[in-house]
């Protein structure tokens, strides 16, 4: 196997951890508050990690201006 192909499967397995054990963060979660809080401060964790993400990379997030640009985003 080449060094690729381990820097692929070691990607593949962080993404099966934290995609497992997001279900038990979860239902943690709900017994402490409710559904709407927690799916609040869920978004609320994300956007701040996207922020810092973007930031780090300099690149810069281009939205979309137009009716045209946004259709294909919402189908």
């Amino acid at each position: 196997m080449r060094s690729m192909d381990y820097a692929g499967f070691g990607l593949a397995i962080l993404a099966n951890l934290i995609w497992g054990t997001s279900f038990l963060a979860s239902k943690r979660t709900v017994e402490v508050w409710e559904p709407f809080t927690a799916s609040s401060l869920r978004f609320g964790i994300a956007l701040i990690c996207l922020r810092l993400i973007f930031k780090a990379s300099k690149e810069k997030l281009q939205t979309p201006k137009t009716a045209e640009e946004w259709a294909p985003l919402l189908i």
